[in-house]
């Protein structure tokens, strides 16, 4: 680690040098803790937990791709019987809750990562011009119509070169999987409600389920190439041999 001088003896005699924080050391001392630079860390842990998770939740649509024909066929039956979406109860209707604690601790989990490897791209890069303030790590995903593309800002900046003029193509092909995902997903959610059942609209939630699932596959694919880059990356550049 490399501090910055210590600093020399006073010009004039008896009094202390000065230092950068408002506690003088005695003499004999080393200078005090706030006067030392702070330095990246590695954030590998964080980065698998962000990869194990993402592949969770991908294997969870997939799941939920399965569920969702079988579904099909019982809301078919059930319109076939004059019933409605009411009187009928499937695995799928109630794979939403478990999905939505994953998709709680998916956030948690990506923003911790994202947040530090968005601190270290400060401390590797001082100056550097991020799009969003460091905040947005959190807030971007969970706020209407800006999480549309504030989380796509966040990562592009952590995952950017400063030194380079190049831009990722990667991300942003990530970011619209993203996003056409969580379209499929809104309208196949709606498909089926507790009214009557209009067979036209059930007859395709499967084939949207299977395609959303297509989708999460893709997507998840390109997150985790991005997420490794980003940690193989950081770790070059702070000189850390895997």
């Amino acid at each position: 680690m490399s501090y910055p001088p210590y600093p020399g003896p006073s010009e004039h005699p008896g009094e202390y040098p000065s230092y950068p924080t408002s506690r003088q050391p005695e003499i004999g001392y080393p200078p005090p803790a706030g006067y030392y630079i702070k330095e990246p860390e590695p954030a590998r842990g964080l980065m698998i937990a962000s990869i194990v998770f993402a592949v969770l939740l991908t294997c969870f649509e997939i799941i939920e791709a399965a569920l969702a024909w079988a579904a099909q066929s019982d809301y078919l039956d059930a319109a076939d019987q004059g019933l409605t979406g009411l009187d009928v109860s499937t695995p799928y209707d109630f794979a939403a809750l478990p999905y939505f604690a994953l998709l709680i601790a998916v956030y948690v989990v990506t923003c911790l990562w994202l947040h530090k490897v968005r601190t270290n791209a400060e401390l590797i890069f001082p100056g550097a011009h991020h799009a969003r303030s460091k905040g947005w790590v959190w807030g971007s995903w969970i706020c209407p119509v800006v999480s549309l593309w504030f989380p796509f800002q966040v990562v592009r900046d952590v995952a950017r070169d400063p030194r380079e003029f190049k831009s990722n193509a990667l991300i942003g092909w990530w970011w619209a999987f993203w996003l056409t995902t969580l379209l499929v997903g809104q309208i196949s959610s709606r498909l089926v409600g507790f009214g009557e059942i209009n067979r036209d609209l059930v007859s395709a939630l499967g084939t949207l389920e299977t395609i959303n699932a297509m989708l999460a596959i893709v997507g998840c694919a390109l997150w985790v190439t991005i997420v490794r880059r980003i940690g193989r990356d950081q770790d070059r550049l702070m000189h850390i041999t895997r």
